[in-house]
């Protein structure tokens, strides 16, 4: 699946390899798993205001609308976090380095790190 970080320079850019939350999909995807979509961020928004911010605001809305069950994202700068607590998820941060962090657009080695969002614990 391709990876832009909304960004024109990335457009079409695949990663050589599987992160290993890949993996962990891929191994549900197996067991049954469907892919309904996938979301990106939005640099400027029309309607910024109505947003519950974040990166990952339209994922998480998504799920709190119950289009999907659940989210995987990134997050740097609580991204995840924001729009997780406005629309009422549950979100799931691993300890950074625990989850491989080899094939996501960067913005801070020290705090990128792949987690997901959620309606209930699963």
């Amino acid at each position: 699946m391709a990876k832009s970080a909304e960004s024109l320079a990335l457009f079409h850019s695949v990663p050589q390899a599987n992160v290993s939350i890949v993996e962990k999909v891929n191994y549900l995807i197996n067991a049954g798993l469907i892919i309904i979509g996938k979301a990106n961020l939005s640099v400027r928004h029309v309607f910024e205001k109505l947003m519950p911010s974040g990166s990952s605001s339209g994922s998480d809305v998504a799920v709190a609308a119950e289009y999907a069950p659940l989210v995987i994202g990134t997050e740097t700068n609580e991204s995840l976090v924001w729009p997780a607590s406005r629309c009422t998820l549950y979100s799931i941060k691993p300890t950074i380095g625990r989850i491989s962090q080899s094939e996501i657009v960067p913005l801070s080695h020290d705090c990128d790190i792949v987690w997901s969002d959620s309606q209930n614990t699963l």
